[in-house]
C-alpha cells in the first residue's frame, strides 16, 4: 500500500477504536513529502472535513528551499493543496511571513510552539507573541526525543515565560491547559482542565509572576 492509502486506513481503523482515541491526518513536512502525497492529503481533509498536522516553517533553511521549489511558503503551499480548510497544526512555526501567519488566523490552524527543541537546533524563536495579538491559537509541543531529549511539556514550561516575557499568566496557563484540550477533544469542559491541572502542575513550575 502507498503512504497515503496506509494514512487513509490508520485515520478510519483508529478512530472507531474508542471515543477517547483520536487519529488525525498528517505527515512530516515540506521537505520530506512529495507533492503527490501532499496534494493527496489536502484531498483526504476534504472528503473527511478533518484537520491535518504536520512540521512548519522550522528553520529558515526549509522556508527558503521551498520557495526555491514552489514558489511559495510551506505555508502558502499547503493552503493551495486544500491541506488547511479544515484547520489542523503547524508545529514549530518560526520563520513564518505576514501571509502565513494570515492564513493560520483565517483558517483555524494552530501553531504548536516547540521551544525546547528550537533552542537545541538554534532554529529561532517563533513570533508567539504577534500569533497571540492576531488572534492566533497556540499550544504547547515538544517536537520528540530525536530533536528535542524529551517529551515532558512541562519541563520546558520554564522557557515559555522567559521567550514570552510580555505575555499574561492567564494566557502562559491557556496554552498549557484549556488551549490544547479544545484542540484535541471537545468532550470536557475546559474551564474544569484548567482549574484542576493546576492541582497536579510540578513544583518546578511555580513561578513568580
Amino acid at each position: 500500500k502507498s503512504n497515503l492509502e496506509r494514512l487513509e486506513n490508520n485515520y478510519l481503523k483508529y478512530n472507531n477504536v474508542d471515543p477517547l482515541i483520536s487519529f488525525m491526518l498528517g505527515f512530516h513536512a515540506e521537505y520530506t513529502c512529495e507533492k503527490e502525497l501532499m496534494e493527496g492529503v489536502g484531498k483526504l481533509a476534504a472528503k473527511y472535513k478533518a484537520p491535518v498536522a504536520m512540521h512548519n516553517s522550522e528553520t529558515a533553511k526549509e522556508v527558503r528551499e521551498c520557495i526555491e521549489k514552489y514558489g511559495m511558503t510551506p505555508t502558502e503551499l499547503f493552503d493551495s493543496f486544500g491541506i488547511f480548510d479544515f484547520g489542523g497544526a503547524g508545529f514549530h512555526c518560526v520563520h513564518m511571513s505576514d501571509k502565513d501567519l494570515e492564513i493560520f488566523k483565517n483558517k483555524g490552524v494552530w501553531a504548536v510552539h516547540c521551544a525546547g527543541s528550537n533552542v537545541k537546533l538554534a532554529s529561532g524563536i517563533a513570533p508567539i507573541v504577534k500569533m497571540q495579538d492576531m488572534g492566533i491559537n497556540i499550544a504547547i509541543g515538544t517536537d520528540g526525543p530525536a530533536s528535542n531529549n524529551c517529551l515532558d511539556m512541562f519541563y520546558f514550561s520554564p522557557y515559555i515565560r522567559e521567550f514570552l516575557s510580555n505575555t499574561t499568566q492567564l494566557f502562559f496557563w491557556k496554552v498549557h491547559t484549556s488551549t490544547v484540550l479544545s484542540f484535541f477533544s471537545n468532550r470536557f469542559h475546559n474551564n474544569y482542565l484548567l482549574l484542576n491541572s493546576l492541582k497536579i502542575l510540578p513544583k518546578s513550575l511555580h513561578f513568580r509572576f
